[in-house]
């Protein structure tokens, strides 16, 4: 049995596929619309954990900042961050720089 040798395929650059394209989904495996769901997939699953992560780092960075002269424990640096907001209490406190590892998401 005698292999067959195809020409190579061209580079990536001399390709040219309009967006949207039969031959483009076709590169990509999925259909758009699946592909759709699994960038939306994607972001929203890095929204959360943005989210659920933020109060955790916010806390951290506040306790390395102080670098022991106060505070000695996480929930130390979490009642200071709470006492020292602007209205007493407020838990938004804990999401103070969230938009940009949000737009990173």
């Amino acid at each position: 049995c005698r292999a067959t040798l195809k020409a190579p395929a061209p580079a990536h650059s001399e390709t040219r596929l309009r967006p949207g394209s039969a031959a483009a989904r076709a590169v990509v495996g999925m259909p758009l619309t699946s592909a759709a769901k699994e960038v939306a997939g994607g972001t929203a699953a890095a929204v959360v954990g943005t989210l659920l992560g933020h109060p955790l780092d916010t806390v951290k960075v506040h306790l390395q900042a102080d670098g022991g002269a106060k505070l000695k424990s996480t929930a130390d640096a979490a009642r200071a961050l709470l006492a020292g907001a602007a209205p007493r209490n407020n838990p938004a406190v804990f999401y103070r720089g969230v938009l940009p590892p949000l737009g990173n998401a």
